[in-house]
């Protein structure tokens, strides 16, 4: 009925298991620099739209930082398949802000468990207006006690070498990195659970 009544697309994705599994106890509010609130919960279908303005608003530098490729365009398709996820091998969470009584997404983050280990590939990105403020930061924060809650052992992360401000962004966890360059990138892996950290918990 939704579909015939153009509430939802005609090839709307929809998992059926996502309903019951929204996380909706992860949720917070928290003031940046200059005063600004966000706020942060996780990622939901209906945000397809709001995340596809997101990307548009980025820069090609962004773009490449971010997805490692000068990708132009963000198509329905691929943005559906994006904030539509199981909650348990995906997490993805967005950071807001309200305008004129209306939020939007500024922020998103997420980690995607591999298949062959207990660790998540992670990665993030900031409105460039509201970048610099610590909300990337911030959003590591919540994946990394999120991934301790739920067993993971720690992270992955792909960045450029030229993007120092997300390099920064890992080094400031109190958690040991271990950092490879190939191709251009750092390859780090990030052990949330590390021993020595969690005693000092």
């Amino acid at each position: 009925m939704a579909k015939k009544a153009n509430i939802l697309y005609s090839d709307q994705i929809y998992l059926t298991e996502s309903g019951h599994r929204y996380p909706a106890d992860i949720s917070c509010t928290q003031v940046f620099k200059g005063d600004i609130p966000v706020h942060f919960r996780v990622i939901r279908s209906s945000d397809e739209e709001d995340m596809r303005k997101l990307f548009y608003r980025f820069s090609n530098q962004a773009v490449y930082h971010r997805y490692f490729s000068p990708i132009k365009t963000m198509p329905h398709i691929t943005t559906q398949e994006y904030v539509n996820i199981d909650y348990r091998h995906i997490l993805s969470i967005v950071g807001l802000i309200e305008e004129s009584g209306v939020e939007r997404i500024i922020a998103e983050g997420r980690y995607a468990l591999s298949k062959d280990r207990p660790y998540g590939d992670v990665a993030f990105v900031v409105d460039e207006k509201y970048q610099n403020l610590g909300i990337g930061s911030f959003l590591l924060e919540m994946l990394i006690k999120i991934a301790r809650k739920r067993g993971i052992a720690g992270f992955t992360a792909d960045v450029l070498t030229e993007n120092k401000p997300m390099l920064k962004v890992f080094e400031k966890t109190p958690f040991p990195m271990h950092a490879v360059v190939r191709s251009g990138a750092y390859e780090l892996t990030i052990p949330v659970c590390f021993q020595g950290v969690l005693k000092r918990a």
